[in-house]
């Protein structure tokens, strides 16, 4: 008797092209310790791609003032220039891809700010409308202008059934650590470094990212750090818990996707 394969598995047949979802994510630009190169090559895939959502997912200042560690003077005293640079950076970020919804999420850095508010809370009456401290940095980023929600420190946002959050983890493991505490697939940054860990069980699999960012490893506080850089691109199928995610490393200011090179210049196809 000849066996034959059947022409394909058990279930009820696709009869439409499904829809796509697709994330952007981003972390740690530590305004104003920036990688220009690597950001303004991050601009040039969100105009190519066009995702459906943006994460800043932490970190996007650094607050140097407002540290509780040992401080360079060279960048104290530079709140001010950081926030005014933020926000070009956020404009820049919507001027890319317009129809692309952004969101924000505090990291451990922007507490630095709200952590210094909560010392001294009567003074919160006369610097934000909500007399929460986090209302501070919604206001002076224009968050509620630019129609972009904000989540503080340490949330973590279930984004169609993927958690994205800034992350607490740091290390080798970070992202272990990261599937460990959630226990659902998802992605944090914080660590500056590419990490990945998986867990499987009876049902299925569950996967947690740790991306690098868009900070600069030119730093005088930290001169011998082993930083990497890196965004992260989500792809969803709308309707269902189908996603595949892709970390991208950025090596010298460029990185590949899907047949093209992006990098400070533009985005070229890879011949």
């Amino acid at each position: 008797m000849r066996l034959s394969l059947p022409a394909r598995s058990k279930g009820r047949p696709r009869t439409q092209t499904p829809e796509i979802r697709t994330t952007l994510i981003i972390s740690d630009l530590h305004i104003p310790e920036m990688d220009m190169a690597a950001y303004n090559a991050t601009l040039h895939f969100i105009r190519d791609k066009r995702p459906t959502y943006l994460f800043v997912a932490g970190d996007m200042l650094d607050l140097h003032s407002f540290s509780s560690f040992a401080k360079d003077p060279e960048l104290d005293h530079r709140t001010e220039e950081s926030l005014e640079m933020a926000n070009d950076v956020l404009d820049a970020l919507q001027e890319a891809s317009p129809t692309t919804i952004i969101k924000f999420i505090a990291g451990n850095h922007e507490k630095r700010l709200t952590r210094t508010l909560y010392e001294i809370p009567e003074v919160l009456p006369f610097v934000t409308k909500g007399k929460k401290p986090d209302q501070l940095l919604v206001d002076a980023l224009n968050l509620e202008r630019r129609n972009i929600d904000y989540y503080g420190y340490p949330e973590v946002v279930n984004h169609h059934g993927f958690y994205i959050t800034h992350g607490e983890a740091a290390g080798l493991h970070a992202a272990k650590k990261e599937l460990e505490t959630h226990g659902v697939s998802g992605v944090s940054g914080h660590c500056h470094a590419n990490r990945y860990w998986e867990r499987r069980g009876r049902n299925g699999v569950t996967q947690w990212w740790s991306i690098g960012g868009l900070c600069s490893r030119d730093v005088a506080y930290r001169p011998n750090n082993s930083w990497v850089g890196g965004i992260g691109y989500l792809s969803q199928i709308v309707g269902s818990d189908v996603f595949s995610f892709a970390a991208l490393p950025i090596v010298k200011g460029q990185f590949l996707y899907d047949g093209k090179t992006y990098c400070q210049d533009g985005a070229f196809e890879t011949v």
